[in-house]
């Protein structure tokens, strides 16, 4: 829109286009980190995983059952659900497949929370869908996720790690803990009222 039609609209109009272009600007931007969000986990996921594996060939060669290093025990909290899909597999497959899934789960995994936080802050809901039965079976799934993943992952001894590592770690260790409990929580209140208000 030129400026000539920008006069034309007066002040009210002026303040509606820029309102049009400030929200399709967030949008856009909306757009890019529900991609680069997954594959900047990804790339960070990759190089962990091909470090702790050489980590794990030198170590190993002291020492029959060295553990974990303390990068990929941060990896496995700060992924959460692709860590626990991560259980189905682990044991029945290739290490390297095995690390392959878990690079695609983590990659899925943030591009789910991306819709996520996207769907909360345009529409009000946890989830791009309206239909209430779909919203409540999510949020009690989610809910799921959140006690399961605090049921394996406890016994991750975070006090042990190194400060620059047990802070985040704490910081995932507590969002993957209570933030799908809290959020699906107000998503079912919000939906339970809908369901009221329709009657």
């Amino acid at each position: 829109m030129s400026n000539i039609d920008m006069v034309g609209l007066g002040g009210a109009g002026r303040e509606r286009v820029r309102s049009n272009v400030s929200g399709t600007a967030s949008r856009r931007q909306g757009v890019r980190i529900r991609y680069l969000l997954p594959l900047a986990q990804m790339a960070l996921a990759t190089a962990i995983i091909l470090w702790s594996s050489h980590w794990y060939d030198t170590i190993g060669k002291f020492d029959d059952s060295p553990g974990y290093p303390t990068p990929f025990e941060f990896l496995v909290i700060m992924s959460g659900p692709a860590s626990l899909a991560r259980k189905l597999w682990f044991v029945r497959i290739d290490w390297g497949y095995s690390e392959l899934l878990f690079v695609a789960s983590i990659g899925l995994c943030w591009y789910g929370l991306a819709l996520i936080i996207d769907s909360w802050r345009w529409r009000g809901t946890l989830f791009p869908f309206g239909r209430i039965s779909l919203r409540l079976t999510a949020d009690a799934l989610l809910i799921g996720m959140s006690v399961l993943f605090v049921g394996y992952f406890h016994d991750v001894n975070i006090a042990l790690m190194p400060w620059e590592w047990s802070v985040p770690s704490f910081a995932f260790f507590v969002f993957w803990a209570l933030a799908p409990i809290l959020f699906s929580g107000l998503d079912i209140e919000r939906c339970l009222h809908r369901r009221l208000r329709e009657r």
